[in-house]
């Protein structure tokens, strides 16, 4: 179910701005182990439901985290740990029209390496 959720989002359905840009351009190479996890559960870490920058500096972009769909019972998943990043369902997020039983994880927090010159 999450494979078809991730595979109908086209590169359209993901957020434009710089912040999200960036996060798409450098999550996979900078968290190769929670990206991982994520392909377990069938979640694409390249398409976020919601990143939220927090601050910028010259050379890096903290996130408070990142907003992930997951198509399924809520009551099955288990909260973790992977390499300083905490997974967890948040009840805090946008709109999402999805017509299946579903919840909402947060990944957070995340530094990515600012490689769009954000300012």
């Amino acid at each position: 179910m999450n494979r078809d959720y991730y595979e109908a989002l086209s590169e359209n359905d993901i957020c434009h701005c710089l912040y999200c840009k960036n996060y798409v351009l450098k999550i996979k190479e900078t968290y190769p182990k929670l990206d991982e996890y994520l392909k377990s559960i069938n979640v694409d870490i390249e398409k976020p439901l919601e990143t939220m920058p927090l601050d910028v500096s010259t050379d890096k972009v903290e996130y408070l985290g990142a907003l992930y769909v997951v198509i399924g019972n809520k009551d099955l998943f288990k909260e973790t740990q992977i390499d300083g990043v905490n997974i967890k369902i948040t009840d805090n997020y946008p709109s999402v029209n999805v017509n299946r039983d579903f919840y909402i994880i947060m990944i957070s927090p995340i530094t990515l390496e600012n490689c769009l010159d954000i300012k």
